[in-house]
């Protein structure tokens, strides 16, 4: 449900359902994520701590490293280490910024795999056709076109 609120942009309520989620896994680290994501949106100060006690659990959680990065730029190269090699993982957290509508956040996401890849170009498609940015759609699917092999 928290996921929903946040696409409808009702963070309140996005917050209340992910806190009761939290309830029953506070350990959940993707959960932690959102969290963090509905707090740095409503200009927490309490972002910041919730993301230091998330890597207390895990320093490699990737959305939790994205979101600190947020904060702290220097935790971009940690996330980078981790995943920039690797597209599936990258994907993998480019996917939870499309489940809640955050195509804003998506999109840098996306762009921590650093090799081409005509996947990478397809999901860069989709993501600009979100944000209304059609010439950046069809430029992005025909890269991907052109470098299948």
């Amino acid at each position: 449900m928290a996921k929903i609120k946040i696409r409808e942009n009702d963070l309140d309520n996005a917050l209340k359902f992910i806190n009761q989620a939290l309830l029953f896994n506070y350990n959940d680290l993707t959960a932690q994520a959102i969290k963090a994501h509905i707090l740095i949106l409503m200009k927490s100060d309490q972002a910041e701590k919730l993301l230091k006690d998330s890597l207390e659990i895990d320093n490699s959680a990737s959305a939790v490293l994205f979101e600190y990065s947020k904060i702290n730029p220097d935790y971009l190269d940690t996330l980078k280490h981790f995943i920039d090699t690797r597209l599936n993982d990258v994907l993998d957290l480019v996917q939870l910024y499309l489940e809640i509508g955050q195509y804003a956040d998506a999109l840098p996401a996306l762009n921590i795999y650093k090799d081409d890849n005509p996947l990478k170009s397809y999901y860069e498609s989709y993501i600009y056709s979100k944000l209304d940015s059609q010439e950046q759609a069809l430029a992005s699917a025909k890269l991907g076109a052109s470098t299948w092999s």
